[in-house]
């Protein structure tokens, strides 16, 4: 296999990855453990599903200005921003919407 038109400045990493690469030139001990990982991403996915439950729960009871039917909310995979949609013809109508506090 072979990579054309590689360029070193496009690959991206996690601040951890980064983090521990630059530890690796200096005489300085990684001082997070993989438990410590594994627990932050569970922390992490706790978290989103906790937020995804909120917003579920605030936005349930919106309607479509345009048919009345019920929106639904979702979270844009680009950016991470939420909206709401008309439930029943997917565009007909959408809106940011703010993120629920804890």
């Amino acid at each position: 296999m072979t990579v054309v038109n590689f360029n070193p400045n496009e690959i991206k990493t996690s601040e951890k990855v980064q983090k521990f690469y630059k530890l690796l030139n200096t005489d300085a001990p990684y001082s997070q453990t993989w438990s410590d990982t594994i627990a932050e991403f569970d922390k992490s996915q706790k978290d989103k599903h906790q937020l995804k439950k909120r917003m579920k729960q605030r936005y349930k009871d919106d309607k479509c200005p345009n048919c009345f039917a019920r929106c639904s909310v979702n979270q844009a995979k680009k950016d991470g921003r939420w909206f709401i949609v008309c439930s029943v013809v997917y565009g007909h109508f959408f809106q940011w919407v703010p993120v629920t506090p804890h």
